[in-house]
């Protein structure tokens, strides 16, 4: 499970250049002027449920659909975790290999719902940890802990 909410610093159609003499200060000036105003908006896995529903093709993307069903099971908001589900199961196609792994994983999170959270939050750090691992971050993740 990977989720990756965020956009492209400097748009779509920036391309960074690692052999530009200013590529730090423009990166700089990027992050000031937008990841840093992004970031700070969303503080919380509620705050962050809500910017998916903002989102152009919300809700047909089962990715985005899927991200704000475990941000609002991990804000503790039930209802709003399994509605997500509800829908997200719908987008789904059952038939297609990558939506169906989709699929289990909603039914496992909408069963730890149901069962308190504790399970959630448990199945929730294991999936944390799975996309640190598969986005590459492990080195960073190691430095906090």
């Amino acid at each position: 499970m990977n989720f990756d909410l965020g956009r492209r610093i400097g748009g779509e159609s920036q391309r960074w250049d690692i052999n530009d003499p200013e590529l730090v200060e423009k990166l700089l000036l990027a992050i000031q002027q937008e990841a840093l105003p992004f970031l700070e908006s969303i503080q919380t896995p509620r705050q962050a449920a809500r910017f998916i529903s903002s989102q152009d093709g919300f809700p047909r993307s089962p990715r985005l659909q899927e991200a704000q069903a475990c941000l609002f099971a991990r804000s503790g908001d039930t209802g709003s975790a399994s509605a997500s589900i509800d829908e997200l199961i719908r987008l789904l196609d059952s038939q297609v290999p990558w939506q169906a792994e989709i699929a289990s994983r909603a039914k496992l999170l909408r069963s730890l719902i149901a069962d308190g959270p504790s399970q959630v939050e448990k199945r929730l750090r294991l999936w944390e940890i799975e996309t640190i691992h598969n986005l590459g971050l492990s080195q960073l993740s190691d430095q906090e802990t």
